[in-house]
């Protein structure tokens, strides 16, 4: 199907024609090689999760165009570092999905380097994050006078699903909340150690609150290392906390 001419388009053409029948063939060719493109304005077309994990960013075609260069960047963590693709012959590029705020702009480029336009202003869009399963509840067994520990035959720890494979959350942060409390330090404990039976002692006899949340980062000589798990990019980091009412 033939493309249909656009006004302007048509106003180029009678200009183009005007200046070849004055004779002026060297004039429509500098017109034609000096015309500055319009800058193309981009848009998020989609977003992408299992098992791709991309955005797709598109924009319409520019008449005249014969590619395109996109910049963009993800502020939360990168510090505002520039990513760019460039000879891009389709008007569309996949990034990488992260959370949080997106920034892209659009150049097009024409046959001569003059046609070049210049980049359009920074568009942005939220990405929405990504969420863990919180975990089921489960129950607790007593161990001795103020102490208790999770019943590991009833405790289902959280997967999920990354490019294809199914993964499982090893670490989890953990609180106790003493009765009349609101609030309380949160400590990390691994389903390594659940399963063997780790104790959690209290103060006094009473009905506490655990709560008990899975987490992005697994802990490294006692420090929060986030790349292990590959998550923190793309999930939200706090996930709702599963509360289980537990009396000594």
């Amino acid at each position: 199907m033939a493309k249909k001419l656009t006004r302007k388009s048509i106003a180029l053409i009678l200009i183009i024609v005007a200046l070849l029948l004055a004779g002026g063939g060297t004039g429509a060719w500098y017109f034609i090689s000096h015309r500055k493109l319009p800058s193309p304005v981009p848009r998020v077309e989609a977003t992408f999760a299992e098992p791709q994990y991309t955005v797709m960013i598109a924009w319409d075609a520019v008449e005249g165009a014969e590619s395109y260069a996109v910049e963009y960047r993800y502020s939360l963590f990168e510090q505002d570092a520039v990513h760019r693709i460039d000879k891009v012959s389709d008007t569309y590029v996949m990034v990488a999905r992260k959370r949080g705020v997106l920034q892209f702009r659009v150049r097009a480029f024409g046959k001569y380097a003059e046609n070049m336009s210049d980049y359009g202003e920074w568009q942005t869009y939220y990405v929405e994050p990504l969420a863990l399963n919180s975990l089921q509840t489960f129950n607790t067994t007593y161990v001795s006078e103020r102490s208790f520990k999770i019943d590991a035959d009833t405790f289902v720890p959280v997967t999920y699903n990354y490019k294809g494979e199914t993964y499982t959350i090893n670490w989890y942060e953990v609180r106790i909340l003493a009765p009349g409390e609101t609030d309380a330090p949160s400590d990390p404990i691994s389903l390594t150690d659940i399963r063997s039976g780790f104790a959690f002692n209290v103060a006094e006899r009473g009905e506490y609150v655990l709560e008990i949340r899975p987490v992005l980062y697994v802990y490294i000589n006692g420090v929060k290392d986030y790349a292990t798990l590959g998550l923190y990019e793309i999930y939200e980091p706090n996930t709702a906390y599963t509360r289980i009412t537990v009396t000594v």
